[in-house]
Formats: C-alpha cells, sequence, structure tokens
C-alpha cells in the first residue's frame, strides 16, 4: 500500500512540475513571410499588440510596460544587436533580422526578466 502511495504521489508531483514549466508559444505575428512567438514564462501578459508594418518593412510591437532595451540573437544564438528603447512602443526594421530563426530579447524597466520572442524570417 505504501508504494502504491509514494508512487501515485510522485507521479502527481511530477505532473505539477511539468504543467508549472511548460509554458506554451502564442504566436504574436503570423504571416507569409513572418512568425513571431513568445518563448519566456510570462511573455503573454508583456505584450497589448503586434503586428508588420508592410509599407516600412517594420515589426511594430506595444508593451505593458516599458521596455528598457531590445536584443537581437541570430540563429545560433549570438548577441547581434542591443538597442535602448526606453518606450512602450518598440518599432524593428525587418532587415536587422537574417532569414531563418532569430531571437528578440525584450528586457523590461524596473524587471530582472527578459521576455524572449522566437522571430522565424520565412
Amino acid at each position: 500500500m505504501k508504494t502504491i502511495i509514494s508512487t501515485l504521489t510522485i507521479a502527481i508531483f511530477s505532473f505539477t512540475v511539468l504543467m508549472a514549466n511548460n509554458t506554451p508559444a502564442v504566436k504574436l505575428i503570423d504571416t507569409d513571410h513572418v512568425e513571431v512567438m513568445t518563448l519566456s514564462a510570462g511573455s503573454t501578459d508583456v505584450f497589448y499588440a503586434a503586428g508588420v508594418s508592410k509599407a516600412k518593412d517594420k515589426f511594430l510591437f506595444r508593451t505593458k510596460m516599458k521596455v528598457n532595451a531590445v536584443q537581437i540573437f541570430n540563429a545560433a544564438g549570438q548577441l547581434e544587436f542591443q538597442f535602448p528603447v526606453n518606450s512602450k512602443k518598440v518599432s524593428i526594421s525587418k532587415s536587422l533580422f537574417e532569414n531563418g530563426k532569430n531571437q528578440l530579447g525584450f528586457v523590461m524597466v524596473d524587471s530582472p526578466d527578459v521576455f524572449m520572442t522566437s522571430v522565424t524570417i520565412k
């Protein structure tokens, strides 16, 4: 009986930990040419809106908190650019990204967390 209870307890605990660490990715932008998805826990709570300006070929993000800086990482995970923003409105030129998978890191004012998104240029 102890073995069954112990096994059941371990299984429930493992499932709870798995569910807590399994943050589903949410698509912020999905077009024929670009896909942007959240990667970090809590990232879905950061953004009000996201889109692509076709006329200017830019990514547009509106956030709930001020963004201190934006980091752009290439497919190898290397930091390519970091630029200051200090605003809730972020506009990033698509030309800064390589074709394929990239990542964006949003460094928020008054937050130790960096909210990550994947950016796929198709």
